[in-house]
């Protein structure tokens, strides 16, 4: 069948984004997921050609980078243009781990290993940078998920720490933060194991009562314990495989690259997605966007 775009609404549901996908339909509300694929692979590319012009001309003239996600934001063009200077001038590869993801709503979500330098010093950072699109196609928002445990010395004599200090607010408690991300990262592989185990009570004891969750980005959310334990009564996946390691953040948020398999209409569905998880200071889940299209599930 041929591609056709079909502009939704936020009543559509799971099930109906999974049959327009199967019918070769693409689902958009202002930018297609072709254009967020493109512009995603441009992003990498100009990393790899440290090309900053190449990079500014994706993004709209008020855009807002968190990178890390709870560092200090950069809004405006001119702000993110000083940034990406400097950054670039450390950067040497830039390589996807897993694959690209889109979704219905204007949002994707790329994850990546950054190869950078300072010096002689050779770290790599596991990130997952999640972006926002406006309706001119144009990128609104950043937020980088990277966290201490995501970063590595690869090569010569550094400091993690100190390294990292340069990303964050002045003053920032890492010892605390450290912390908080190790419980972060725990959770999620709770997560991951209690859906492989089918254990649907071992993940609602790790979610907020007020939780909000949306399956993929885009389409009606679940709200509270009820109808989360609702979606998981009409069945769990057969399996759920991470796609490298978990990123965590200073700002409270998570995000995890995953596939899942689970049946549908006698048949098995592979989805890779991305969910991103925020917390709550008791380390309860509060809020779970996952981002996953058209080009991301495999019938």
């Amino acid at each position: 069948m041929a591609d056709t775009h079909t502009h939704t609404s936020d009543t559509l549901d799971l099930g109906q984004v999974l049959k327009a996908y199967e019918e070769g339909k693409s689902i958009h509300k202002q930018v297609t997921e072709e254009h967020m694929q493109d512009a995603c692979e441009r992003y990498i590319a100009a990393l790899n050609k440290q090309d900053s012009a190449a990079i500014l001309d994706l993004f709209a003239e008020d855009v807002r980078l968190s990178d890390p996600v709870g560092g200090k934001p950069f809004v405006g063009k001119s702000q993110l243009g000083e940034f990406m200077r400097q950054m670039l001038d450390g950067c040497r590869n830039a390589k996807l781990v897993s694959s690209i993801r889109t979704c219905t709503d204007g949002v994707a979500a790329i994850p990546f290993t950054l190869e950078f330098h300072l010096g002689e010093v050779e770290t790599q950072i596991d990130i997952i940078d999640v972006m926002t699109f406006g309706p001119g196609g144009k990128v609104v928002s950043v937020e980088a998920h990277w966290g201490l445990d995501n970063v590595r010395m690869v090569r010569g004599r550094g400091d993690r720490e100190e390294l990292v200090k340069a990303f964050l607010p002045p003053g920032m408690d890492l010892e605390r933060e450290a912390a908080f991300q190790a419980d972060m990262r725990r959770a999620m592989q709770r997560y991951i194991d209690g859906i492989n185990k089918k254990d649907p009570g071992a993940l609602l004891e790790m979610y907020h009562r007020d939780i909000i969750g949306v399956d993929p980005v885009g389409t009606a959310p679940f709200r509270g314990l009820e109808q989360i334990s609702s979606f998981y009564d009409q069945g769990m996946a057969d399996r759920v495989d991470l796609e490298g390691p978990i990123r965590t953040s200073f700002g409270r948020t998570a995000a995890m690259a995953f596939s899942i398999v689970f049946p549908l209409d006698g048949r098995k569905v592979r989805i890779h997605t991305i969910d991103v998880m925020t917390f709550d200071e008791d380390g309860k889940i509060v809020d779970i966007k996952a981002i996953w299209g058209k080009r991301n599930v495999v019938f």
